[in-house]
């Protein structure tokens, strides 16, 4: 046997929970990996910042893409109009 499996034998709770004996610690893994993509800065930005300046592009793309298919719209109501 190796050495993992050993370590994940001695793990509480195989009878009563199976595999998600080990959801409490892949929740704290998750927490690790949000947290430091928060707080660790890789030169002047970190991943929580780049998320935000990607969000905040995609709304402005997606009020322009709607502003001009308003104009579209108008444009063309205006084309039958006449």
């Amino acid at each position: 046997m190796s050495r993992l499996s050993q370590i994940l034998k001695k793990v509480p709770g195989k009878q009563q929970f199976g595999v998600f004996r080990f959801l409490p610690f892949m929740f704290l893994i998750g927490a690790g990996v949000e947290l430091t993509m928060i707080k660790v800065y890789v030169g002047p930005v970190n991943f929580y910042q780049t998320y935000k300046k990607r969000i905040a592009t995609d709304i402005v793309v997606a009020e322009e893409r709607e502003q001009l298919r308003l104009e579209r719209r108008a444009l063309q109501e205006s084309h039958k109009q006449c």
